[in-house]
């Protein structure tokens, strides 16, 4: 009788902690939005158009226009300046929302993605 309680009691146990290491960990919401806002406010694409106030990008998913404002940061660690910036370069752009504008906050030259071998 002893051993069967040992037993069962063993067996009980087993059973109770099995879903909690099987379970998957659940998904961190958290991160999961933070990763969605920050592809939501990169775009990656070549200069059409350039100007003091404005640039021009042709993406993947189609073309934007951002505004430039005097805290736009070019280049990382701000180390160049609008003018080191031409139609033709290809470029990721990080960029803001507001009132229905894409407000650029840095624009910085990126190497083409290399297609894939046929």
């Amino acid at each position: 009788m002893k051993t069967s309680l040992c037993f069962l009691t063993a067996i009980l146990s087993i059973c109770a902690t099995a879903p909690r290491s099987i379970a998957a960990k659940p998904a961190n919401p958290a991160k999961a939005a933070q990763a969605a806002v920050l592809a939501a406010t990169q775009f990656d694409g070549t200069i059409t158009a350039i100007s003091d106030t404005s640039v021009i990008v042709k993406g993947a998913t189609g073309e934007k226009t951002f505004a430039i404002h005097q805290g736009t940061v070019f280049g990382q660690g701000a180390k160049k300046k609008l003018a080191d910036f031409k139609a033709g370069d290809h470029v990721l752009v990080s960029f803001s929302t507001a009132a229905g504008q894409f407000k650029a906050e840095n624009i910085r030259k990126v190497s083409k993605k290399p297609k894939a071998a046929k």
